[in-house]
């Protein structure tokens, strides 16, 4: 194949606005995820609850447990693993 044929993979740019559920309280706030790195917790930001939001078992990190959307690694990465997506980054 010569370069004029080859292909240019698509350079996926991840969607870095979200909307995070407290899953004590199921108060939302939109939240902008990092894109270097896993986010392992957050507070809630209803002063009556303050829950300290941590993932789900066997999910990478707070945004693919209880966000709207996955974190970036996981939609630049969807069939990788946990264990792989924290060696990407």
């Amino acid at each position: 194949m010569t370069e004029e044929n080859q292909e240019i993979p698509e350079v996926i740019q991840p969607e870095l606005n979200a909307v995070l559920t407290c899953p004590d309280c199921e108060t939302k706030q939109d939240v902008l995820m990092p894109e270097t790195k896993f986010q392992h917790y957050y507070k809630c930001i209803n002063e009556e609850c303050m829950a300290d939001i941590t993932p789900l078992t066997g999910k990478c990190c707070v945004f693919c447990s209880y966000s709207d959307k996955l974190c970036p690694q996981k939609q630049v990465n969807p069939n990788a693993d946990e264990k792989t997506l924290h060696s990407l980054i």
